[in-house]
């Protein structure tokens, strides 16, 4: 348990914490990696969904919004695996560009 400045009580850690320490670090990336093949199939579940099972509102933009949302999604669960395994200590550079696409 840890305390800061405001003297408030820290009883989880956070993950900057977790992921700086080796044992650890490898039990944060395999949790990320079980977790990362769902996300993906969710969005595509999600897109083939509104793609097909909505037909009453299929327009032009509708499907172009579908498309970029599907996009967003993807790019957002890729950059959560990416700053997972690229680690800052290992690289980076690659790292840096990683964490500024996920916010």
């Amino acid at each position: 348990m840890t305390c800061v400045l405001s003297q408030v009580r820290n009883t989880i850690p956070s993950i900057s914490a977790i992921t700086g320490v080796t044992p650890q670090r490898y039990i944060w990336r395999v949790c990320i990696a079980l977790h990362c093949a769902p996300r993906f199939a969710i969005g595509f579940i999600y897109y083939n969904y509104y793609m097909r099972c909505l037909p009453a509102a299929m327009s032009r933009a509708y499907c172009a919004l579908v498309r970029f949302l599907f996009w967003v999604y993807t790019i957002e669960n890729s950059c959560l695996v990416g700053v997972t395994y690229i680690a800052n200590v290992e690289n980076y550079r690659k790292y840096r560009l990683r964490l500024l696409n996920d916010t």
